[in-house]
């Protein structure tokens, strides 16, 4: 199968379970914290290590990686890529990169969410 069809499929289906999970989590939730992203998220960092360990214990089940790590985790939540790559970073002991990498995509991350509210803000 072509790799940027395995990318659209998986990220389509991805998409449509992180809204249908979401969609349901917020008809159960009280409150203003924000449960589907919250959940979803977690979910997703969940499926990450599952599908990374998985697929380094038994390689031969790599062609299933742009499907479901790519497409499938990247349409449900970017975060769980996240996740991965920061774990691989502390397991690797590359202690600035980790602190750079959390530090800095969180903070970095909530300035620019901060920023394009603003831009939008003032260009009404």
């Amino acid at each position: 199968m072509w790799p940027w069809f395995q990318v659209m499929v998986g990220g389509a289906a991805g998409s449509l379970m992180r809204y249908l999970i979401a969609d349901w989590i917020q008809v159960k939730s009280v409150g203003t914290f924000p449960w589907p992203v919250f959940s979803v998220n977690l979910i997703g960092c969940l499926l990450i290590g599952v599908l990374a360990s998985l697929l380094q214990v038994n390689t031969q089940l790599n062609h299933w990686k742009l499907l479901l790590i790519t497409g499938f985790l990247g349409g449900f939540t970017t975060y769980s890529s996240f996740a991965l790559e920061s774990l691989q970073l502390i397991q690797n002991k590359a202690w600035k990169e980790v602190v750079f990498y959390i530090g800095g995509t969180n903070l970095l991350g909530l300035i620019c969410v901060y920023v394009g509210y603003q831009l939008i803000a003032w260009i009404k």
